[in-house]
């Protein structure tokens, strides 16, 4: 069976599931083993068979016992950490209390990117005539463009995060 993350899964293999792509640690997670899979959805089990989650889980990736207990054994940081349960699944296991801590208020960094962007967006409509970027240095159209619609999907994605 393929996957967006691995290049097979075959039964029984250890894996790191989620209940949604992003791996944020909030939602449902686990460590196990992969079962098979129904419609679009991963089945992983526990050393008695049983599943973790009747209807299964959107993303896996197989992972050594190492890896395994390594998650495990971090459970609360991981379930309060900012971080996605993918960084952890490929993060140094050796240094991790090195790691910097990152208590970010995400909701008040959204907002300063998207008053960023409002701005910046602003600024390109009214000089668009002249394709100037900051003190007269004189850009592309296409680079222009480019510009516009990164700044556009951004303001697209804030949106859709909402408060």
């Amino acid at each position: 069976m393929r996957n967006n993350m691995n290049k097979t899964l075959n039964k029984g293999d250890y894996v790191l599931a989620t209940n949604y792509r992003d791996g944020d640690p909030q939602d449902q997670w686990c460590v196990g083993f992969y079962e098979g899979q129904e419609n679009d959805r991963y089945i992983v089990i526990d050393d008695d068979g049983k599943r973790f989650r009747y209807s299964g889980f959107r993303r896996v990736k197989k992972i050594s016992k190492e890896r395994g207990l390594f998650i495990l054994s971090h459970k609360d940081d991981i379930q309060n950490s900012p971080r996605s349960l993918w960084w952890w699944a490929r993060c140094s296991m050796k240094n991790i209390e090195d790691a910097p801590e990152q208590n970010v208020d995400w909701k008040s960094l959204c907002n300063k990117l998207y008053t960023a962007l409002e701005g910046l967006l602003d600024g390109l409509d009214a000089n668009r005539d002249g394709y100037h970027g900051q003190e007269g240095v004189g850009i592309s159209e296409k680079e222009w463009q480019k510009r516009i619609y990164v700044a556009n999907k951004a303001v697209e994605n804030y949106d859709k995060i909402g408060d």
